[in-house]
């Protein structure tokens, strides 16, 4: 079985085993969360201070010149960005200088920023009459002034400005959360499997060997002979029982000399039985 099949949920027709790269990945988010979130800890603040002491950690970059670790997290970042989301609470947070747009921190999009829009909170924009962007004096490009004019904000003095994980419904980024949200957007998993789900294998009350042979007969991938020969493993396809027919795995269950003598003997005796 190949390993993009045996990392999709049991429901779906896997195993469940979790991809080591994605698992890494999934880990790492936790120390992207903690650089967002946790400014009091030690570590948090001698990265963030040494390579991005001014860059949001959503739009920091890994120099060439960088430690291992922080160009780990860079890459996790990278490849979850787009589940980091704004939530907008009081507002309090500056117009300018916060990245909250979907076009980041807006000051690099404007030469300059006129003196009165300053101290502009993004609740004093999006809380002005609409158009909301009247209310500046510095001109923002065309595109992000419409985005900006067609925002409606609800806002929250008891919650903080803040970047949330979306996936998750209190925003909190958790690793198992991570890892769910990178299994779903894997080009290797989002091949369909299902129109069917597969828990019925797994909630049979059987033992787990069992659960797994049938696992394996659904997937056509029980190792006898005639697929070990297939695979160039096996020298012959034959049986080793009786030596007569090929050993499939209908052969191996039921129809092998060996095999149907144990059916007979329990009671299997009709004719459309041995087929």
């Amino acid at each position: 079985m190949g390993w993009e099949k045996i990392t999709k949920p049991k429901g779906s027709g896997g195993l469940g085993i979790r991809a080591a790269r994605i698992t890494n990945t999934s880990l790492l988010g936790k120390l992207v969360w903690d650089i967002m979130h946790s400014s009091n800890k030690i570590w948090v603040q001698l990265l963030s201070t040494k390579y991005s002491p001014n860059t949001h950690m959503l739009r920091a970059s890994s120099p060439s010149s960088c430690s291992s670790i922080w160009a780990a997290i860079i890459r996790a970042k990278i490849v979850l960005h787009e589940g980091f989301k704004w939530r907008h609470g009081s507002g309090n947070s500056s117009f300018w200088f916060t990245s909250w747009s979907s076009s980041g921190p807006l000051t690099p999009l404007v030469p300059y920023i006129d003196i009165h829009d300053l101290q502009l909170t993004i609740k004093d924009v999006i809380s002005s009459p609409t158009p909301h962007t009247n209310i500046l004096y510095t001109t923002l490009p065309a595109e992000v002034a419409n985005h900006i004019n067609n925002l409606n904000v609800r806002f929250n003095d008891s919650v903080e400005d803040t970047f949330v994980w979306s996936p998750n419904i209190n925003g909190v980024y958790t690793a198992k959360s991570g890892y769910h949200w990178l299994l779903s957007h894997s080009n290797n998993n989002n091949t369909a499997s299902a129109s069917i789900s597969w828990n019925w294998i797994w909630s049979l009350r059987l033992p787990e060997k069992f659960k797994f042979f049938i696992w394996l007969a659904c997937h056509d991938v029980v190792p006898t002979l005639a697929l070990l020969s297939h695979r160039n493993i096996a020298k012959s396809d034959q049986c080793n029982r009786c030596g007569q027919h090929v050993e499939t795995l209908m052969h191996c269950i039921r129809d092998c000399l060996h095999s149907s003598k144990i059916w007979r003997h329990s009671g299997f005796n009709t004719a459309d039985f041995f087929i």
